[in-house]
C-alpha cells in the first residue's frame, strides 16, 4: 500500500542521469540498475528549501532514537565519524 501512495512505480528509474551517453551500455544498465529505486523520506518532516545538513540531522536524531528504544547493548558514537 505504501508504493501504491508514494508512486514507487512512476517514480523508478526516474533520476536524470548521463549514464547512457558516457558510459558503455553494459555498465550503462548495471549503473542504472543500481541506481533504480529512489529514497522516500517521507518519514522526515523537512520543508521544500531544506539543505543537506538538515536531512542529515534529521536522519541522526531518527537513528539515535531508534538506538535508545532498542535499549542497552547499542552505542551511537556520533555522526561524521572517521
Amino acid at each position: 500500500m505504501h508504493h501504491i501512495e508514494t508512486d514507487s512505480y512512476g517514480r523508478t528509474g526516474k533520476a536524470a542521469t548521463n549514464f547512457l551517453a558516457t558510459m558503455d551500455p553494459d555498465r550503462a544498465a548495471q549503473a542504472l540498475e543500481f541506481f533504480k529505486d529512489p529514497y522516500v523520506l517521507d518519514f522526515i518532516s523537512l520543508s521544500e528549501d531544506a539543505k543537506e545538513r538538515d536531512l542529515e540531522k534529521a536522519l541522526v536524531e531518527r537513528v539515535s532514537n531508534l538506538l535508545r528504544e532498542l535499549g542497552k547493548g547499542l552505542t551511537f558514537i556520533g555522526s561524521q565519524q572517521h
